[in-house]
């Protein structure tokens, strides 16, 4: 079975499924979270949470058939996760965030997250690519990155930061910085991935 099988039969009732489904992508969750996100988070209780909170949310999507399974499993849970951290719009939002909570996925068993030197390596080389595309920023935007990706901030906070009003960030420099860095990682071999 495929990724997206596995995480419907899950949903459907087939805890195994869903421990599978769970264990192939727990990995790249963590990743996206910890690195590639560029929150900071204050312990490793904050990542279990938003992790949790990314598959309560997935589960609730998949429940009212809100995916697409032309897309990549993985570019489609990666988006979910983005969302979730986001605070996005959804009765699961991120801990600590308000929104529905309470969701226990059809599993609560740790998973392995031992990693292997092959991926050592693929994170390694998508940092460097992330980095890399970082730095090719023009100014404006990588000062949006790091107001809303490193510090943290809301759309309306960066705004007052920026000068301009928040729905020039949530409406142009957002989805222009989303744009420019989905092309730029495609360039460097990480085109399966969803930063929108």
């Amino acid at each position: 079975m495929d990724d997206w099988d596995l995480f419907l039969s899950g949903i459907e009732g087939d805890e195994n499924a869903f421990k599978e489904v769970v264990r192939k992508c727990d990995r790249l969750l963590r990743f996206w979270i910890e690195k590639v996100t560029g929150r900071v988070l204050r312990g490793w209780s904050d990542l279990e949470d938003t992790v949790q909170a990314t598959w309560c949310k997935a589960i609730k999507f998949g429940q009212d058939g809100r995916f697409n399974k032309s897309r990549k499993f993985t570019s489609w849970i990666v988006g979910v996760c983005w969302n979730t951290i986001d605070g996005g719009p959804g009765p699961f939002a991120a801990p600590g965030q308000g929104g529905g909570g309470g969701c226990l996925a059809p599993t609560s068993d740790p998973v392995d997250t031992h990693k292997g030197p092959s991926d050592l390596v693929g994170e390694i080389e998508m940092l460097q690519g992330l980095d890399a595309c970082i730095e090719r920023l023009p100014q404006d935007l990588r000062r949006v990155y790091e107001l809303v990706y490193v510090d943290g901030l809301k759309a309306a906070a960066a705004a007052r930061v920026l000068g301009c009003c928040d729905t020039n960030v949530r409406t142009r420099l957002l989805p222009l910085l989303w744009r420019v860095m989905k092309k730029c990682l495609a360039g460097k071999g990480f085109g399966d991935i969803d930063v929108s």
